[in-house]
């Protein structure tokens, strides 16, 4: 049986995302709020919201009958078979990333999913009831930053 990946982009209860910016002027810097989705290989990116599902995201787009009416359940099970991709794009400023240490923290990814930062695998999730800390520090680039 083939395990589902979510790559992360991140996917199923985003609680909170984070990048903490440890040096002179520590920070804690929010990653929730708009974000893209694909399903795995499709080329459109679709509107996300973070914290959020993939199927709130789907319903909010229409795309799904809401699985709370009738028989909708059934009709969304499809959703759980496929691999799906979030990602997002933000800026740091110079001063941001002369800080001495960046760590991304998650609070609820999917069971299983990978977190990419510009590129480069930070790690495998196999546990949506934890907290995962990634070290991003080495992977920061002073201009444009972005999730796959």
């Amino acid at each position: 049986m083939r395990k589902r990946r979510t790559s992360i982009a991140l996917f199923f209860g985003l609680m909170a995302w984070s990048v903490c910016m440890i040096g002179q002027h520590p920070e804690h810097i929010s990653l929730d709020g708009d974000w893209q989705f694909r399903e795995e290989d499709s080329l459109k990116w679709l509107q996300a919201t973070v914290p959020g599902t993939v199927h709130t995201d789907l319903l909010a787009l229409k795309r799904i009958p809401d699985p709370y009416i009738g028989l909708n359940e059934k009709a969304v099970q499809w959703i759980e078979e496929r691999n799906w991709e979030y990602r997002k794009t933000f800026l740091l400023s110079p001063a941001q990333i002369q800080n001495t240490q960046s760590e991304f923290v998650f609070e609820g990814l999917d069971t299983y999913c990978d977190v990419l930062l510009n590129g480069k695998l930070l790690g495998h999730c196999d546990n949506m009831h934890r907290r995962w800390v990634f070290d991003g520090k080495n992977d920061l680039k002073p201009a444009k930053m972005s999730w796959f």
